[in-house]
């Protein structure tokens, strides 16, 4: 685990928490209203620093409901928490004055699979005579790194059938969604009262589903870890299709014999999860795109 900020004692990792972060600096000024004039300004000082960080929680890669749990604690116990990046920016001492927590994915016993969170923070700046530490670098400012300490890194050739590996792999996964899709409709169907109507729909797409499942390429994807540079993203990518190729024979087994409600509901449980999975392989493989495309993991490819 990368740790890349600290907020008190909860540890911000790069898979996890690498979304957005948005600050928020600010002058105040008195208005004063003018006959015949234009109100004029005052400035009485500088309001208080805020920081918005969003991410999107997904169980493959931590415990959303811990880490929820974790911040509620310090919210609840109105903590006081020193903000420090791994890179020694020191940005203040905040309290979290609001979170947004939106459920994306459950699992069919209800289990949270994905969160999106919007944590909010504000400055808190203490006692007035005895007023909190400023930060050690001045917010929003680099760290002082010396380029010197960076190894020269290797030009590295990329590999031919990348593209059309990552290309595959995005058709795939959209077929994934749409067999989800199709599943509930399926449910929605029963829950009308059209069971034999269901149950038709239904043997027609549990032997798609092994079809589909089989056109994720896992294995191509497995080949593709002895590529250092992508290494890590071909990886989490291969496993985050094995999981949904599981899942997605799972739910052919369950829809070919159901004949109820909950049979459907359950193949269609399973379809969600098959989508959860594909899906958090997202950042990875735009990665790979970029890296295909460009010959920079940074080239900015979208998915």
């Amino acid at each position: 685990m990368t740790v890349f900020a600290v907020l008190g004692e909860f540890e911000m990792d790069v898979l996890t928490w690498l979304g957005s972060h948005q600050s928020r600096y600010a002058a105040v000024y008195a208005e004063h209203g003018l006959i015949g004039r234009k109100p004029a300004l005052q400035a009485t000082g500088l309001a208080l620093d805020e920081h918005q960080i969003g991410t999107m929680l997904h169980h493959m890669a931590t415990d959303p409901g811990e880490e929820i749990r974790a911040l509620r604690e310090m919210q609840n116990t109105f903590a006081v928490l020193p903000f420090v990046f791994a890179s020694g920016e020191y940005l203040g001492t905040f309290v979290i004055t609001d979170m947004d927590v939106t459920a994306i994915h459950y699992s069919p016993q209800g289990v949270r699979l994905a969160s999106e969170v919007t944590l909010s923070l504000k400055e808190y700046t203490g006692d007035p005579a005895k007023p909190n530490p400023p930060g050690v670098i001045q917010p929003m400012a680099p760290a002082p790194i010396d380029a010197t300490t960076f190894p020269e890194i290797p030009a590295v050739e990329t590999p031919e059938n990348l593209l059309d590996t990552v290309n595959q792999t995005i058709e795939a996964i959209g077929v994934v969604g749409e067999a989800a899709a199709r599943a509930n409709d399926i449910v929605a169907t029963a829950m009308t009262g059209d069971i034999l109507g269901a149950v038709g729909l239904a043997g027609q797409l549990a032997p798609e589903l092994a079809e589909y499942a089989a056109m994720l390429p896992v294995e191509e994807l497995q080949d593709l870890e002895d590529v250092v540079t992508i290494a890590g993203d071909a990886g989490e990518t291969a496993r985050a299709l094995r999981t949904a190729q599981t899942l997605m024979n799972q739910a052919g087994g369950v829809m070919e014999g159901a004949s109820s409600l909950s049979g459907f509901s359950s193949a269609a449980g399973l379809m969600q999860g098959a989508v959860a999975a594909s899906s958090s392989a997202t950042p990875s493989i735009a990665r790979m795109q970029a890296f295909a495309e460009t010959g920079s993991r940074l080239g900015g490819a979208r998915l």
